[in-house]
């Protein structure tokens, strides 16, 4: 029984090392867009159920990792971050494509969570430059987004700003001081008690 409240029957134990070898086989092999080949990869690898445990995690780690070794780009499109935001229909995909015996329905689902994402991506540019921020900073899509949050809330902390995005307070960190580095934002007073400011 998982999160989602389905249950899943995994293939017997004697069959898990031959059945993996089998899918990284295909994956190498056929010659199917690397957008339909990773989203069937990660159904796959979430069926066959190797772990105990992390399968769901492990399915979208390659899917991620097989979109960002075709273009860059993917690198910044977490699937991780994806699927939180529509673990319903995630999981409706994985028993209905389970159901069907078919990983179709689940590769039209990645498909449009992949595809929403970039649009909201390009809106993200897109707001970069409506809202003034030097397009010669590089500013990156969660920098937008914490330039969003500081407008909202400008005492807002690391910590709150990582809730907010769906990321660790580690990469939120990481995030302030990218934007200090380019003088899109500045700290006024102490840490604990002052507020970020954006510096048009």
């Amino acid at each position: 029984m998982g999160r989602s409240g389905i249950s899943h029957v995994a293939p017997p134990a004697h069959m898990v090392s031959g059945l993996i070898s089998d899918l990284f086989e295909w994956l190498k092999n056929a010659e199917d867009h690397i957008l339909i080949k990773s989203s069937v990869f990660h159904y796959e690898f979430e069926f066959i159920h190797p772990f105990e445990d992390g399968n769901g995690r492990m399915g979208r780690f390659w899917q991620s990792r097989l979109l960002a070794e075709w273009n860059p780009v993917f690198a910044h499109l977490p699937i991780e971050n994806m699927i939180w935001e529509n673990q319903a229909g995630y999981y409706k995909a994985i028993e209905q494509s389970t159901d069907d015996a078919d990983s179709g329905v689940f590769v039209e689902f990645m498909l449009k969570m992949i595809a929403n994402t970039i649009k909201r991506l390009r809106f993200a540019d897109k707001t970069a430059l409506d809202v003034g921020v030097n397009v010669g900073a590089n500013v990156g899509v969660n920098e937008v987004k914490i330039l969003d949050l500081i407008r909202e809330n400008p005492e807002i902390s690391a910590k709150t700003a990582a809730v907010r995005l769906n990321i660790s307070q580690r990469q939120a960190e990481r995030l302030f001081s990218a934007l200090k580095k380019k003088n899109l934002i500045k700290r006024i007073g102490a840490d604990k008690n002052g507020h970020w400011e954006i510096t048009d």
